[in-house]
């Protein structure tokens, strides 16, 4: 591979009533600016790693609503852009999400320029609403297609399949253990046998980037949260440029602050 393979991503847009730091009202003026600089920057793929519903929106009639007024700004974005499904989405139907957005939300792989994507449903289901799960049959999908690899994948995911600091974290005072996917040992061990070049994910509202063997873990931040520094159109989302010989990681926004474990 002698080019270099971008991906732009945004990660927990929550669109709906703001709550708490998260700006979530502002989310459709934000996704405009957004899709006006993706589409100067020119990636490859755009990857939305899911939440795109407020956590305060409880109505699936109003979720949807909120849903139908970023489908068409998402579809905007002149290159392909791929959803990867958040809990706060599950509120909604997955098949109703599916054909308001107009893209496959369930476990899949897409080819692009030259490596696998891999997306996965960590809210298979989700725990409480909140946390992250793998469900048996997505499992083994994943063990199979795994196998079936000849060159490097990419993971897409919601939750977090690293180990983290989750302690110095606020939104997840008190309930450290949804931060995660509940089997993310038994997904590593996976992982680890596959040629993955990367795994993304969002969900804990902060960058930050681990190892675990050969795998390289990052977590995008949240595209409207402003509880590490005060922003009113934090516009967070990030640029990553992978080639055969190393990773270029790029912070657009308000925030770019990056844990390190």
């Amino acid at each position: 591979m002698n080019h270099r393979f971008t991906l732009g991503v945004i990660s927990d847009i929550h669109y709906g009533p703001d709550s708490g730091t998260r700006k979530g009202s502002k989310a459709t003026l934000m996704l405009k600016t957004f899709v006006s600089k993706i589409n100067q920057l020119k990636p490859d793929v755009v990857v939305n790693l899911g939440d795109i519903i407020s956590d305060v929106v409880s109505d699936p009639l109003e979720a949807i609503a909120y849903i139908k007024h970023l489908s068409p700004i998402f579809m905007s974005i002149r290159c392909p852009v791929i959803h990867v499904i958040g809990n706060h989405d599950c509120i909604v139907n997955i098949k109703t999400l599916e054909e308001v957005l107009q893209s496959e939300l369930g476990p899949r792989i897409v080819m692009s320029e030259g490596f696998y994507l891999v997306i996965l449903n960590t809210s298979d289901p989700p725990i409480n609403g909140i946390g992250g799960n793998i469900g048996f049959v997505q499992m083994r999908w994943l063990a199979d297609t795994l196998k079936s690899l000849d060159r490097p994948c990419i993971i897409l995911a919601h939750h977090a399949l690293d180990e983290q600091n989750i302690q110095a974290n606020p939104l997840f005072k008190g309930i450290e253990e949804y931060a995660y996917v509940a089997n993310r040992q038994q997904v590593r061990e996976l992982l680890c046998q596959a040629p993955v070049k990367l795994i993304l994910q969002g969900h804990l509202h902060w960058y930050h980037v681990s190892r675990y063997q050969h795998l390289l873990f990052i977590t995008q931040t949240s595209f409207v949260d402003t509880w590490q520094i005060a922003a009113e159109y934090p516009i967070n989302f990030s640029i990553i440029s992978i080639s055969a010989k190393d990773i270029q990681w790029y912070l657009h926004g308000a925030d770019t602050f990056v844990r390190l474990t």
